[in-house]
């Protein structure tokens, strides 16, 4: 019996230590920590109270708790809910005492100023969470593990992507007077190198090292790491430096494993340190004093791989189009090298759809660059080169099939599918919401715009721009395809409207059949009457 009380006291102490060793680290080093959050009097904030107070304690959080509780004076009588947790009462600014305005949201602060000016807990600690009511905790939250300093608190975006967001829009001076796009990000505007300003060669994809160092040298920032993206990708959740491993030195990417270029001559050749070619790309996170370091001999690189046309071979480059078009991925990696900028290589942040997923990861970025597809539904963005999806109110992408449907033997393969309609499915929410925050008419009384509610019609001209050499033919290649593609597709109300209406012509043809055929015997028969 004795032995089974002592098994059991060195069980609980076990169990606790977790969290008294979390709680020794928060009080340790100038590191005390303490948690808030903000409730009114009622049944309503109570409930949600217990919730998020449970929440805390399972997840071990460090420091002490305290609820704030807004009442106006008639409530407390019959308030029934103040031994919930540790708790002080604040008064009540749901009716502001000079406005007269009611907004009990304010309580918030109001409750969180009365704390710093009433409370003994405030002169005691150095770190302060503030959660709301209507959360629970699945973690603890410690601020120097977020990467929170002083005078550097970290918060929750709302939105999901922390720090500013900026789209480099690289256009010439003619296209900007007819461009519709400006409003749709914060935009930082950068001069066209597309075709090269020099040598005259048609490369747009120059324009990635050309716009992110103009944007260094013309735009003051604050932001300690960047995360670099293109267009083409829709983000899944959050990419942060400290999450991925990110620092000084050490930037983050993912694989480009048919940069072969890396292993070969190519790396000899442009670059004085071949060893630490790097085969990575799309998602990068980079810090800023790299960043600087770094930009200038990405162009740079990407112009010396860009001409030295003698080695586009595909065996050489891996390009399948033996034409250089991916210079600019050579250009990042050999310049990194040159300067010794060894990447953390994370394969669970981005994922192409169509592709199977790694088990248990989970990606942050879908990147459709290729196309995809599920059973007879496929997308690939170089089928809407030129169709003007959102200035067409209410124009979206085929959509991909029901998930339900989805009813494989092989998990890869189901997986696989389920990421592939998820990206088919947010690239049309992403038109829906915009097409909502234009103020687009409501599709049931605009007949003429919801014809190209479900997909953009098909007779958009296809604009030919002139390019050169093995680029032009591979561009030409996939604007036929385009134009194939595009002669393909058909709007589905209207193929419903062609089936209604065969059947209608139809209905008619027998009608009229059966008309002739009794007017022909109405006329035989008059004709033997008049003969008898």
């Amino acid at each position: 019996m004795g032995a089974a009380i002592a098994g059991a006291v060195v069980a609980a102490l076990l169990l606790l230590y977790p969290a008294r060793a979390s709680a020794a680290a928060a009080a340790g080093e100038g590191r005390r920590l303490h948690t808030l959050f903000s409730v009114e009097c009622g049944d309503y904030f109570d409930w949600q109270a217990v919730g998020l107070l449970h929440s805390l304690r399972k997840a071990r959080q460090p420091g002490g708790v305290t609820r704030l509780v807004s009442c106006v004076e008639d409530q407390l009588p019959s308030y029934r809910g103040l031994r919930i947790g540790h708790t002080l009462q604040v008064p009540s600014f749901s009716r502001h005492p000079r406005t007269g305005d009611w907004y009990p949201a304010i309580n918030k602060t109001a409750g969180i100023v009365h704390w710093l000016k009433h409370s003994p807990e405030a002169d005691n600690v150095y770190w302060v969470v503030i959660l709301d009511a209507d959360q629970i905790i699945r973690g603890p939250i410690i601020p120097w593990e977020l990467g929170a300093e002083k005078g550097k608190p970290f918060a929750a975006y709302y939105g999901g992507q922390p720090g500013n967001i900026t789209r480099l829009l690289s256009c010439t001076d003619e296209d900007l007077k007819n461009y519709k796009g400006h409003d749709l990000a914060p935009t930082h505007y950068v001069p066209s190198m597309s075709h090269h300003p020099l040598t005259g060669d048609w490369y747009p994809a120059i324009n990635k090292p050309a716009a992110v160092l103009h944007w260094l040298n013309h735009v003051q920032t604050d932001a300690e790491f960047l995360v670099i993206l293109y267009a083409d990708m829709i983000m899944r959740g959050p990419i942060t430096q400290w999450e991925y491993g990110a620092k000084r030195g050490h930037p983050v990417s993912t694989p480009y494993e048919y940069l072969i270029g890396c292993d070969n001559i190519l790396a000899k050749i442009h670059t004085r340190n071949p060893s630490a070619c790097d085969k990575v790309g799309s998602v990068i996170i980079m810090h800023i004093d790299d960043l600087r370091r770094f930009a200038l001999l990405w162009l740079h690189k990407s112009e010396e791989v860009r001409a030295d046309k003698a080695h586009y071979a595909t065996n050489i480059t891996g390009d399948i189009y033996n034409s250089g078009w991916i210079s600019e991925m050579y250009g990042y990696s050999f310049a990194a090298a040159e300067i010794i900028l060894r990447h953390v290589i994370r394969r669970d942040i981005m994922i192409y759809p169509g592709y199977v997923p790694l088990p248990g990861a989970k990606y942050r970025v879908f990147h459709y660059g290729l196309r995809f597809g599920v059973g007879n539904w496929s997308f690939d963005k170089a089928d809407w080169r030129n169709a003007d999806v959102v200035n067409t109110c209410w124009a979206k992408f085929p959509e991909p099939p029901d998930p339900a449907t989805i009813m494989k033997q092989d998990l890869d393969a189901r997986e696989r599918d389920l990421l592939s309609i998820e990206c088919g499915r947010a690239l049309n929410k992403a038109l829906y919401l915009h097409h909502k925050h234009r103020n687009c008419p409501q599709l049931g009384t605009f007949r003429s715009t919801s014809r190209k509610a479900d997909q953009v019609s098909a007779s958009n001209k296809i604009e030919r721009v002139p390019q050169k050499s093995s680029t032009k033919s591979m561009a030409d290649g996939r604007e036929k395809t385009v134009e194939r593609t595009a002669a393909t597709v058909q709007p589905l109300h209207r193929s419903r409207r062609l089936a209604r209406s065969s059947t209608m012509w139809i209905i008619a043809m027998w009608v009229l059949s059966i008309v002739v055929f009794l007017l022909v015997i109405s006329v035989f028969f008059t004709e033997q009457r008049r003969n008898v």
